[in-house]
């Protein structure tokens, strides 16, 4: 038989040879996910070379069970009977609450929870399909009664976190992924059921020999026993939720002390497989990700029972205005100190709010920042109704105004329960929110002002009367300018601006703080002194020293950028017109929307001709000034942050969060630590005319002992 290319016709002759066993040999060589390509080789290339539906196209693709995992030993095969020892059952356990604690995270439940292999053969795991395995040091019990409880316990308690994650008050793909990939998270499972398991298992426990991992095994089923306890209970309900949950506390730390070290050459080591993805049911290919390290994972636990805590302390306040300062509070986002709470507690949170009788909220501008007594408000609305109908003025009923102003209640109702649902999202969404709930805040406030105006026009309206319905539009803008503030500062938290925009958003935060103070000061004055004004009084003042401090704190930011030498990436050269276009565009949530007007002047518009006035005068300020000036700043602000911190107890509206509360103000107070002992070296450096201190060498002294305790809001700038 003839060699196929012997065929004088060919292009090129018959002079080839078969070099296929060459290239044969040499791919031995190439190692897997290795290729040999020439130097113009494309993507196109490597796509046109491979068959569509090819199995290499598949993400689901197995790779051969001989090949090294990241850690250089070769994968074990994993088999659900295989006997543990007491230790390793433990470890096994432990990992789960990381894969638990990493689908919280955000992480799906197909790169977290189910890489616990155990979860995929439950089945198997009956206790009466087991066989004794002989062994006393790992007798089959561990297996078929002690982990198999802990897995289905840990699965139940992810069913029922899924259920409140899905309510809606947190986003899916945002917040969480709900994605189940096809695999039971055991709903058909009653929680009694679950809870009885655990006891077999905690029963089985306690008949064995007294033994140190057989005492940890308890602590973690009592853990789960607990968690799956109070999570099933609705949060609305006043049960035993709260004990459980500080039962967990006292058991975690238990567990931490007895947290077993990884196992070595060790078959519990197969139990997980990150790559478990590719072979679950999934609309787009996923990555194998590690499990978050097991101190992450009880720090995640910790975080979570303290915000369950917070959770049950806020269900049961009757305040308001405690309710949003909390919520406020927790839903910044201020680094590892004083870490966001995960989703399952901040739709918690929410789904606590949706409980709250509907008027409950508007206790918050009525009880506790203005004091205004409804029934008050609805007299002097009758009573304008009536005056405005005699004098020719009003042609419609009488009851208008009193229609207007439960229109207004009922805005304000809203706007409050929007504004509370912002703060239980996560911060980008939480910025977003607000920007969209400004413009209806602005259109509320004008409405307000002119009710106030009608209600105040009937001849012999006392003095008092005007005195007391002059607090309301103060509130509503004092809420508003809250809103503003907590959204330029979240622009540092969310790392938006760039170092050339700091100098605007400075000033501007300085403005807005101003307006601020002059709207409590304003409220202040308008107060009563009654005993039922003292909780309203001492939350309006400590407010009004906080803004104040940003504000100072603010100024001198600005400043000191202004004297940085005036670097080009601080300070690009942009067309004036264009900067002003860059910024305006940053602000967009400033300007009316189609259909959205409003005849009332927005205070939080930026005056563009008052920055560049301000920008020209701070440049031409001699260095020595400026920096007298902002250390009078800076020790003004500490001064007032300090008072905060000693006063803390006066101010009852930060109850349920005082912890985190203490460390916002004494972060606060290290940043202004940092920044006087820069102005102070610089300061020094200008007494013996050496050269300017500059912040990116010359400080690094500084910044080595202040920087990591410096704001989020007011971030060093290299």
């Amino acid at each position: 038989m003839s060699h196929p290319w012997a065929n004088d016709k060919m292009p090129g002759g018959n002079s080839f040879q078969d070099i296929t066993h060459i290239l044969t040999l040499a791919s031995q060589a190439i190692g897997l996910g290795e290729i040999v390509a020439r130097s113009t080789f494309t993507l196109n290339d490597a796509m046109n070379a491979i068959e569509i539906m090819d199995p290499r196209m598949d993400s689901g693709v197995i790779l051969p069970q001989s090949s090294l995992d990241s850690g250089g030993e070769a994968h074990m095969t994993f088999d659900p009977l295989t006997p543990l020892l007491p230790v390793e059952v433990c470890w096994v356990i432990d990992r789960s609450m990381a894969g638990e604690m990493g689908w919280h995270g955000g992480s799906t439940l197909s790169q977290t929870v189910y890489t616990l292999l155990y979860v995929h053969h439950l089945n198997r795991l009956q206790p009466d399909k087991m066989l004794p395995t002989g062994d006393i040091t790992r007798p089959v019990e561990l297996i078929s009664v002690v982990l198999r409880s802990a897995v289905v316990g840990l699965l139940k308690t992810c069913d029922l976190v899924w259920r409140e994650l899905i309510k809606g008050h947190v986003y899916d793909g945002e917040d969480f992924h709900s994605d189940k990939f096809d695999v039971s998270l055991c709903e058909g499972f009653q929680v009694a059921k679950v809870v009885e398991l655990l006891d077999d298992g905690l029963r089985w426990l306690s008949a064995q020999t007294p033994n140190e991992w057989y005492e940890a095994l308890k602590y973690r089923l009592e853990l789960r026993k607990c968690l799956l306890l109070a999570i099933s209970q609705s949060p609305d309900i006043f049960g035993t939720q709260e004990a459980l949950v500080y039962q967990a506390h006292r058991l975690l730390q238990m567990i931490v002390k007895s947290t077993p070290p990884p196992p070595f050459n060790s078959p519990a080591g197969s139990a997980f497989d990150p790559t478990i993805t590719r072979r679950l049911v999934s609309v787009a290919p996923l990555k194998a990700i590690e499990l978050i390290s097991q101190e992450d994972a009880w720090k995640a636990l910790q975080g979570m029972l303290d915000g369950m805590i917070e959770a049950y302390g806020m269900r049961d306040c009757e305040s308001p205005l405690k309710f949003m300062s909390a919520l406020e509070a927790r839903s910044r986002n201020l680094g590892s100190s004083a870490p966001m709470r995960n989703a399952f507690v901040r739709s918690m949170n929410s789904t606590i709010l949706s409980y709250k009788h509907p008027r409950w909220i508007l206790g918050l501008v009525y009880s506790e920042i203005t004091f205004i007594p409804h029934e008050y408000m609805s007299s002097l609305a009758r009573t304008a109704s009536h005056f405005l109908l005699q004098s020719g003025h009003l042609v419609h009923q009488p009851a208008l105004i009193s229609d207007s102003l439960t229109d207004i209640e009922n805005r304000i109702k809203e706007l409050l329960v929007f504004l509370a649902s912002a703060l239980n999202q996560n911060r980008s969404r939480a910025r977003r929110t607000f920007a969209k709930m400004l413009f209806a805040w602005h259109k509320l406030d004008e409405d307000v002002q002119g009710l106030v105006g009608l209600l105040q026009q009937p001849p012999g309206t006392s003095q008092v009367a005007v005195n007391i319905t002059s607090r309301l539009p103060l509130a509503i803008l004092h809420i508003r300018l809250s809103i503003v503030i907590e959204l330029m500062f979240s622009g540092f938290e969310l790392d938006l601006y760039t170092p050339s925009e700091f100098a605007f958003t400075y000033w501007y935060l300085s403005s807005i703080l101003g307006t601020q103070v002059k709207a409590i000061s304003a409220l202040l004055s308008l107060c009563g002194s009654s005993e039922m004004e003292e909780t309203s009084m001492a939350y309006l003042e400590s407010r009004q020293s906080l803004v104040t401090a940003l504000r100072l704190l603010s100024l001198t930011r600005l400043s000191m950028l202004i004297r940085k030498a005036k670097k080009e990436e601080l300070f690009p050269k942009l067309d004036p017109d264009r900067q002003r276009m860059n910024i305006e565009r940053r602000l967009d949530w400033i300007l009316p929307g189609e259909g959205e007007s409003t005849d009332l002047s927005d205070v939080a518009k930026p005056d563009w001709v008052a920055y560049e006035i301000e920008m020209i005068r701070l440049k031409r300020r001699e260095d020595e000034e400026a920096v007298s000036k902002d250390m009078v700043w800076l020790s003004q602000g500490r001064s007032l942050l300090l008072g905060l911190k000693e006063n803390s107890m006066a101010d009852e509206s930060m109850e349920l969060c005082s912890d985190i509360h203490k460390q916002f103000i004494n972060r606060l107070i290290e940043t202004s630590n940092f920044y006087l002992t820069i102005c102070q070296k610089e300061k020094d450096a200008m007494e013996t005319h050496t050269a300017i201190i500059g912040e990116d060498e010359t400080h690094q002294e500084s910044r080595g002992s202040f920087a990591f305790s410096t704001h989020v809001w007011f971030p060093w700038v290299d």
